[in-house]
């Protein structure tokens, strides 16, 4: 049996990957660091790395 922890923990984690996914596709779509950081609320610094990441 799951517990309710679990089942909290995994939707956190779904939450977390989804808003990535959201933060590629507008970096891919040339949105400022600004503008992602207001419309998804992951910090500027965690966009940049992710930015790093997609142009290697």
């Amino acid at each position: 049996m799951v517990t309710k922890e679990e089942i909290e923990c995994r939707l956190a984690g779904a939450k977390i990957e989804t808003r990535f996914e959201m933060v590629d596709a507008m970096l891919s779509r040339n949105y400022s660091e600004e503008e992602i950081s207001i419309i998804s609320g992951v910090s500027k610094e965690e966009i940049l790395k992710r930015k790093a990441l997609l142009t290697k």
